[in-house]
């Protein structure tokens, strides 16, 4: 972080933070005074926890964070970020139609009527308990100014494209 803001130009590259477990690694307040500021400076941060109350434990000012970083959400088991992960998506309008017949018998030859109307209402486009049952294998990621991404989980172990890329792992069979 020092190195990145020592300059008032911008570094030639972007670089990512990728903290993974970030809450276990406990407050680190250089983050925490800087994460607002290193975007301008090409930098952003990817932050992963558990859940937003590993956060909000460890930092007074969560929002600030999830503000000014990348956001990745898989495995979302607690109500509270599933809500959160569900407000963050917004929503999406969905329109009903409805079909009404109706007779009447006091009109000579009984006609009958047919009516179809059209209501727009709003809709999550993941309500929390969609969102807890995406699971591990269906991530949810936001970046700031893209569309939230809905992503398909890769192994790296068991995936063609990537044979022969990674060394073996040892605690895998």
């Amino acid at each position: 972080l020092a190195a990145i803001t020592a300059s008032a130009e911008r570094p030639p590259y972007n670089v990512l933070f990728l903290l993974d477990e970030f809450a276990q690694l406990g407050r680190m307040q250089a983050i925490e005074d800087a994460i607002s500021l290193v975007r301008g400076y090409g930098a952003r941060f990817w932050l992963l926890v558990q859940d937003l109350s590993q956060l909000k434990e460890v930092y007074p000012k969560w929002q600030t964070f999830l503000a000014n970083s990348g956001k990745q959400f898989f495995g979302t088991a607690d109500y509270e970020t599933a809500k959160y992960i569900s407000d963050m998506l917004g929503q999406t309008t969905v329109e009903y139609r409805t079909v009404g017949d109706s007779s009447s018998s006091s009109m000579q030859g009984g006609n009958r009527g047919h009516s179809t109307s059209q209501q727009l209402t709003g809709r999550s486009l993941l309500t929390p308990d969609e969102v807890m049952r995406y699971g591990s294998h269906r991530p949810i990621v936001l970046i700031q100014g893209e569309p939230p991404y809905s992503l398909e989980r890769l192994n790296y172990l068991q995936d063609s494209e990537y044979e022969g890329l990674a060394d073996t792992n040892p605690f895998h069979g």
